[in-house]
Order: C-alpha cells, then structure tokens, then sequence
C-alpha cells in the first residue's frame, strides 16, 4: 500500500460532482410549528449501483436557520436523535444514517454491492480491517456519507449556509475527518471512538491516512471535543497526546469522574459553543487552559495556566495516583492557588515515586465554557521527586467531606447533602446510584482481611443495593450484597464482610482489589464509610 495523507488521499474527491436525487418519505408540521422529514439522497456511485443516504430533517419555526448535521454512534436510531434541545434554540438539524442496514429497522441507508462493508451490523468487523485501497475502507465510505450531507444541506434554500457538526461515538470519527477537509463554523465530537486497527503489513500505511490522529492537526474549523475522565475504553488517555498542542483550533472538555455521559457543565458550554460560532459567527478568541508539572524542593507542583480575556467562574485541578485503567481512577479535586495574570499553582502529595500521577485541569467561565487541559502524566522519580510520608487511611468518607468524593454513574448533578435522624447530614443521589473511586486510590484501599462498615439511613423501606467492582478481569465483574432497609427513622450500621458481595462467579475473596463502590437505591444517605 502506498503511504498517503489526509491530503492526498481526499484530493482528487468532489462531493457535489453527482446529483443528490432527493425523495421525502414523510413531512409532517408538528403542533409547535416545526417541521419534521425524513428523507433520501444520493452517495456515492459504483459499477452496480449508487448509495442511498437515509436522514431525518427537523425544522425549526425561525426561517433559514443555521443547521447541525449529526452524525450519531453505530448503534443509535436516528429518528431517536433528541433534536428537541436544538430546535429550541432555532438550529435545523439533520441527523445521518451510516450504518446501514439492521434488523428491525424499516429504513437505513443503502450501500450498492461493492460498498457494503460499509454496513455495520452485516459486516460488524469491518471496523477494524485494513483494506488494500483505503477508499474500500468503512472509515472512508461512512465519512463520504457525511460530507454528502453537507452538500444536501447547502442545497437546500430553507437552511442557511452557516454549518456545524456533531459526532457521537463512531460518528465523531467522520466529523474529525471532515474537519480537515471543509469549512464549516464549527464541530462537537461527542465520546468520540477510534476502534483498535488488526496488525498487518499495510497498518502504518492505513493510519497515515485514515487514523482521526492524522487529522487533528489539519482542522480548518473549530472544534470541541466533549470527553469523561473514566470512559472504559480509554480514549481520553489516547487522544489527550494528540490534542495536546492543537492551537485555537481544539478545544476539550473533560467531564470528571464519569465513564459515557455528558455533565449539566459540558451541556451548557456545547450550548455556549454553538452560539458563539453558529448563531452569532463570532471567534472565541481564548486559548484553551495548559498544565505543566514540576520539581520544587523534592516535592511536585501543577501549574494551570488559564486565559482570563472572559471572566472565569473557577478553575479546577484534577489528580489521580497509579490506576492506570482510566476507568478506574479516582480525581480528587486540588485545591489551586492563585499567582496571578491567570497562572494557578497547587501542591500534590507522592506516595509511590516509581508509579504515575495522572492530572488535567479545567476552567469555567461565567459565559458557559468549560475548557480542560489534555491528560498529563508524570512519573515522580524521573523528575526527582520524593514521596512524601502518608498514613493509610480506613476511613472512605464521613459528611465532613461534603459530595466531593461521590458520582452519579449517569453523570446527572445530583449528589447532595440531606438531612436524616436527628438532622445529621448524610451524603445523597436523587437518581439512586451513589458512586466513588475511592476504593481503588492507594491511600484509601483495603487490606486483606478488610470488612466494610457503613452508616446509612433510608428515607423509605427498601431493599438497598450495594456494588463493588475489582481490578481483577479488567474491572468487569461486579459483586453485589443486597439488605434491606427499614424507614426506621434511626440511622443505621451495616458490617459487610468481602464474601458476602456475589457475582454470577460466586463471592469476593477481598476488597483489596477493589476499585469502585456504588449505592443504589432512592433516598439512601450515606454517613461514614469505613474499613475495619
């Protein structure tokens, strides 16, 4: 295989040279005066037929409105897309379908003979193949789907020409390549995924070309990239190093201690970004915040640098130890200090010179942005640090500590303090999944022979549910202990031993492998949490 670029592979491509031949399945005016189609339009043409891309048109009441086109993840129904949020504000949006053709759906886009590996659900493994021309390749052909769309969207005289782009999962994929290749106001890849590639001969010479970290570096337009500190596939520690030193072009946005959704902070900057790029055409004209580490008498300091040219809400720093599975680690929250002209500086205890510290850091601003620095990674020893001298400690969490320590799973901002007997505050999901890290940090995890006292009261009778998970199998097995919870009006003290949490393998032997503790269950307070 020739070794090409981005550049070259896509020079010779013309996505308006064929006509788009579109036909309107359904239109329909909603009661609240927007308008919904769903619709077909031409791809791309082979030998034995052409490509027939099925999307779905919503709307807005305003007229020639600037448009979203979406490119959601493998698995998602487009006629499912939550236009809603975006119609409100007045975006039209235009959600693709790529994958194709799947069971139980009526309508999907249509790839003739000799592009239908491009239909994931028949060729599931065509993610990660390396075709001879890497034109053959799904990557491709999904991106040609989407860059059709925009020429579908620029022909329409109901839209304004003012474009963005949104990718979800594998959709961000093709929104990272077109990217390079258009000039559009602005993109959002949302948990963007780039599956692992099958070694073979041809792999260097595939990623030159089609890898989203060829593109990167080539965008013509801004971007956002919504990411979580603890997605399980790790892409926030693979892509940090390939954003890192993108310029005014990529901006991150890192949602802290949450493994695939969106934090009500990211929502109002993805709010924020479209607004200042798509609705009002105006440059941002910030940099994006940076983080350096460094030695200082033995001992290791961040430094956070974040431009001050909008008014800053806060600026936070987030820092782990040693898990090195992202999904698994536990950020605390640093407190920074300031040294002015936007500077911030922060002390960060060692406790294993020889293991990596892990840091990013995030800025609010009062106009809605959060922006968050690439994910850095130091190891102590190299830099001449020492470990600073620290007592394990048993104790998890008592209410002293506020929410800090705690995670909704579904990333919803619902961790609080309440009241229970006796007006003593515990700590609260009103979404019913309570959720920490803390397990698995090398200050606070378990011995051997360990049990786990809790102090907790419910505001109703119930069956609550408690969950462990563990760095043995790569964290995928979870053991469960279920009690029973009386609305006795009096807080009460549970001792649970390893064996009593079970899985469909049978008991935990101990809770020192352990990484992740979660409650469940509506209306549990949690008051201390300790090891004995």
């Amino acid at each position: 295989m020739e070794i090409l670029s981005p550049q070259s592979l896509w020079s010779d491509y013309d996505r308006t040279a064929l006509p788009l031949d579109v036909s309107v399945l359904t239109s329909e005016t909603r009661q609240d005066g927007t308008l919904s189609e769903r619709l077909y339009f031409s791809g791309e043409r082979t030998a034995s037929g052409v490509t027939r891309i099925f999307a779905h048109l919503w709307l807005p009441k305003e007229r020639k409105p600037p448009v979203i086109i979406a490119m959601c993840d493998l698995g998602d129904d487009i006629d499912k897309f939550d236009a809603e949020q975006y119609l409100e504000s007045g975006y039209a949006v235009l959600a693709v379908d790529y994958a194709g053709q799947r069971d139980g759906k009526e309508r999907f886009t249509i790839y003739p003979k000799e592009l239908d590996g491009a239909a994931y659900f028949k060729h599931p493994d065509a993610l990660s193949l390396i075709p001879s021309n890497p034109k053959q390749s799904c990557r491709y052909i999904w991106t040609t789907v989407l860059l059709r769309a925009i020429t579908k969207v620029q022909s329409d005289e109901r839209l304004s020409d003012s474009i963005a782009l949104i990718g979800i999962g594998a959709g961000g994929s093709q929104v990272i390549k077109a990217s390079a290749i258009e000039d559009l106001k602005c993109g959002i890849t949302i948990f963007t995924t780039d599956p692992a590639l099958k070694a073979g001969d041809d792999e260097i010479s595939f990623k030159a070309c089609m890898d989203n970290g060829s593109y990167v570096s080539l965008s013509r337009f801004p971007m956002l990239s919504v990411l979580c500190s603890n997605d399980s596939d790790g892409f926030f520690d693979r892509m940090s190093a390939v954003y890192a030193g993108t310029g005014d072009k990529y901006y991150l946005s890192v949602g802290e201690r949450v493994g695939r959704a969106v934090l009500a902070k990211q929502q109002t900057c993805i709010r924020a970004w479209l607004n200042r790029y798509l609705k009002m055409g105006l440059p941002l004209e910030i940099a994006a915040p940076e983080i350096t580490a460094r030695e200082s008498e033995r001992s290791l300091y961040y430094v956070v640098k974040a431009d001050m040219r909008l008014a800053v809400e806060k600026v936070e720093l987030f820092v782990a130890h040693s898990i090195e599975i992202g999904e698994f680690r536990n950020w605390r929250n640093v407190k920074l200090l300031s040294a002015g002209e936007g500077e911030y500086i922060a002390k960060v205890p060692v406790y294993d010179t020889m293991r990596p510290v892990y840091a990013f850091a995030s800025v609010v601003y009062e106009d809605g942005f959060t922006f968050s620095t690439p994910l850095l990674v130091k190891t102590p020893a190299l830099m001449g640090v020492h470990a600073d001298n620290f007592v394990k400690s048993r104790l998890l969490y008592d209410s002293d500590s506020g929410t800090d320590d705690f995670v909704s799973p579904g990333g919803g901002d619902d961790i609080v303090m309440r009241s229970g007997a006796y007006d003593i505050l515990g700590v609260c999901a009103e979404g019913g999944e309570l959720a920490t890290y803390k397990p698995g940090d090398i200050q606070f995890r378990a011995d051997e022979s360990s049990v786990l006292q809790l102090i907790v009261y419910s505001e109703k009778e119930q069956e609550a549910e408690f969950a462990v998970r563990t760095r043995e199998r790569g964290g995928e097995a979870e053991y469960v202990c279920r009690k029973k919870m009386e609305r006795s009006g009096n807080w009460t003290k549970f001792t649970l031993s390893a064996e009593e949490f079970k899985s469909g393998e049978g008991a935990l032997h101990s809770f020192a492998s352990a990484v992740y503790f979660c409650v469940r269950g509506k209306g549990i307070l949690v008051n201390t949490m300790l090891w004995v």
